[in-house]
Parts: structure tokens; sequence; C-alpha cells
């Protein structure tokens, strides 16, 4: 049906239907769209990184990837694996989306520890949530 036919028929209300409903759609394409073999690829550049000693590494990755991390999403750490991620698009016309992974030093584990523990204290954090994150510095190590 042709959107002036539906507007015709059906208004404004109509149209905003079939927007919303194209939208969700289109999302839920994209949501799966993140594959699960480049997943398990990321995780074992990561954890060869670390294993190697390297302090940083850049990834490049899917532009669904790239798009659902941008949207708040994120992708499971390796066990053992203390890393900081930031995601990059190239604006040049390669159009590269990158992910670049930091191993913090011990000196920033610690430093990230006393952080949370002022965090706690301040009450800012609860004793599960400052136990939670204390325990993923400290399995980073």
């Amino acid at each position: 049906m042709s959107k002036l036919l539906k507007f015709a028929l059906g208004g404004i209300p109509a149209l905003v239907h079939d927007h919303l409903k194209s939208n969700k759609e289109t999302t839920k394409v994209n949501s799966n769209s993140i594959s699960k073999d480049e997943v398990e690829h990321i995780n074992q550049l990561m954890s060869n990184a670390k294993n190697q000693g390297l302090t940083e590494i850049t990834i490049d990755i899917s532009h669904s990837l790239h798009d659902e991390l941008s949207l708040g999403g994120s992708i499971p750490i390796p066990s053992g694996v203390n890393a900081d991620m930031n995601i990059k698009s190239d604006t040049s016309n390669s159009g590269k989306c990158q992910l670049h992974i930091i191993f913090p030093t011990p000196d920033e584990s610690l430093e990230k520890l006393a952080q949370l523990k002022k965090l706690h204290e301040a009450g800012i954090l609860t004793e599960k949530e400052f136990s939670n994150a204390k325990a993923k510095v400290i399995e980073g190590l």
C-alpha cells in the first residue's frame, strides 16, 4: 500500500506505526548479525596477547560489532584477562572499524582497586558491587 493511500485511510498514526515497525525489524537484524566466530576470534587474540605480555592490541572488527558496541553492547572478556576496550571508526576512505584493547599493568590495577575502595567508602558502590568489581580486577592480575 502506498504511503499516500495509508495516510488517506489511517492518517499520521498509520505512517508512524509503519516507521516504528520497520525500525524494530532493522534493529533485530542488526543485533543478530554479530558473528559468534568474530567474538571468539577476538577473545583468542586477547588471550594470546595477554600471554605474550603485550600491553595493548588493535583488532579490525566488523561494522555490525562496531555498531553494537557503540550502542552500549559488550563482548565477554576471557577469564583471567583484565582489559579496557575502546572502539574506533576510521573516517578516511578505508572505513575500518577497530577495537583497541589495553591490558592494564599491575600498578594500574592497584590504582583501580584504590578507586573502587573510595567509591565503596563513599557509598556509591554497594558491598556486592564492590566485591564483584574487586574480584574482576584481581582476576586480571
